[in-house]
C-alpha cells in the first residue's frame, strides 16, 4: 500500500513540480538512507534502497560533477548543490553495499549509529570492529542510546542517555561525534537543549529542504531529503532539484 501511495505522490509533484520550481535551488542538500539491500532482496519498508539503483544515484552524482561535502562543510561550493550522504541507524548492508561504492567514487558520508546495538552486538547492525576499520571518507554521528522518541524522556535522563551515545561511539570509531539525527525525526525545544548541553553541534531532521550554509553550521534543525526504494533516476534527480521540497510545507500545515 505504501508504495501505490507513493506512486501518487510522485505523480501528483510530477504534475506541479514545472509550475512550482524554475530553476534549481543551491544550498547543501542532505540525503538520507538506511539500508542498502541487495538486488534479489524484496522490499520489507520504504527505506531500503537496492543496490544497483543506490550505485546509478551515485554514479550520477559522479558523473554529473555535484559537490560531496562532509558535515564540516569544509570543501562547501557557492552557488552550487553540495550533498551530504547520510546514513540512518547503521544497517549491516552498508558494509557490503554501500561503503564500497562510496569509497570508489571517493565520496564522503556520514552513518547515525543507535549506539545500544554496538554494546549489544545486535543482528543486522554495524558492528564495533568493522567501525575502526572504515575509511576516512566515513563519519560518525548518534542516532541515540536507544531508537526512541527523545521527547518522551525525562530532560535528565535524556541527557544522561545522549553523552553516553556519544562517548560510545567516539570510543569504537576513534572519531569525534558531533553530529545527532532524531529517532523518527521527532524532537522539541527540550530535546535540542539536552543535545547542546551533551556536547553535539548540529542536529539532523527528517523534513524535506535544502540547507543554506549559514543555516546548517552549529544548528540543531538541519533538513535532509530521504530517498526510498521507490525513487527512480529521475525522482532521484528531482528531488535533489529540489522539485519535492513543496512537500515541506505541510510541516506547518494543520
Amino acid at each position: 500500500m505504501f508504495i501505490k501511495n507513493y506512486q501518487f505522490f510522485l505523480a501528483l509533484t510530477s504534475f506541479y513540480k514545472n509550475l512550482l520550481f524554475k530553476k534549481k535551488k543551491n544550498g547543501i542538500r542532505v540525503l538520507m538512507y538506511h539500508s542498502i539491500i541487495d538486488d534479489d532482496d524484496i522490499y520489507t519498508d520504504l527505506f531500503q534502497v537496492k543496490k544497483s539503483n543506490f550505485y546509478s544515484q551515485m554514479k550520477f552524482l559522479k558523473e554529473n560533477n555535484y559537490n560531496i561535502v562532509d558535515s564540516k562543510l569544509s570543501n562547501f561550493i557557492e552557488n552550487k548543490i553540495n550533498i551530504l550522504i547520510t546514513f540512518d541507524d547503521g544497517n549491516i548492508s552498508l558494509v557490503k553495499n554501500a561503503f564500497p561504492i562510496l569509497n570508489n567514487f571517493s565520496f564522503t558520508y556520514l552513518i547515525f549509529i543507535i549506539a545500544s546495538n554496538l554494546m549489544n552486538n545486535t543482528k543486522n547492525f554495524i558492528k564495533k570492529d568493522s567501525m575502526k576499520d572504515n575509511t576516512n571518507l566515513c563519519t560518525y554521528g548518534s542516532h541515540g542510546y536507544f531508537h526512541e522518541d527523545f521527547r518522551k524522556k525525562e530532560t535528565s535522563k535524556l541527557q544522561e542517555e545522549l553523552t553516553k551515545s556519544k562517548n560510545i561511539i567516539e570510543e569504537y570509531s576513534c572519531k569525534k561525534v558531533e553530529d545527532i539525527s532524531f529517532p523518527f525525526g521527532l524532537y522539541n525545544s527540550k530535546t535540542l537543549i539536552a543535545c547542546k548541553q551533551a556536547g553535539f553541534k548540529k542536529g539532523f531532521n527528517s523534513k524535506i529542504y535544502i540547507n543554506k550554509k549559514n543555516f546548517f553550521l552549529n544548528n540543531f534543525e538541519i533538513y535532509r531529503t530521504p530517498i526510498w526504494c521507490v525513487d527512480t533516476i529521475d525522482t532521484f534527480i528531482d528531488k535533489i532539484n529540489g522539485f519535492y521540497d513543496w512537500y515541506f510545507l505541510k510541516n506547518y500545515i494543520r
